[in-house]
């Protein structure tokens, strides 16, 4: 899901925005499974009886339950078409991380403004600070 946001104020001020939220779950095994057939075939346990193997990873991971979420967004404002700031943001969340150090967050500002702009001097003046 995304939200959008865009407005301008007078004419010089303009205001956009974005927060967004995804989430997936992954479940599921650790089956596999291997036949050197002398035809082709579609079935599993069909042809020569020669290297045929089927098992699962033995362990702790046979089985299989995960879960990823992220909260995401991003902040701009623009002066005129010559001062510009944009704050971007993620809030990252995975189950495979032990509790209590499951979420992580990540933010990073960029601004540029105060020159006449071309396409060289926009490219120096970029200047991201990311903080993680």
């Amino acid at each position: 899901m995304i939200l959008n946001y865009d407005r301008t104020f007078g004419d010089q001020h303009k205001v956009s925005g974005l927060v967004g939220w995804e989430s997936q779950k992954n479940d599921g095994d650790n089956f596999y499974g291997l036949k050197n057939l002398a035809f082709g075939s579609d079935q599993l346990l069909a042809g020569v009886e020669d290297g045929q193997m089927t098992s699962m990873y033995g362990g702790i991971s046979d089985y299989y339950n995960e879960a990823k979420s992220a909260l995401f967004g991003r902040v701009n404002y623009d002066f005129a078409g010559r001062y510009i700031a944009e704050f971007q943001f993620r809030y990252d969340g995975s189950s495979r991380f032990a509790k209590g150090h499951q979420w992580g967050f990540f933010p990073r500002l960029l601004w540029d403004g105060g020159y006449p702009r071309n396409h060289f001097s926009n490219l120096l003046r970029r200047s991201p600070l990311s903080i993680n």
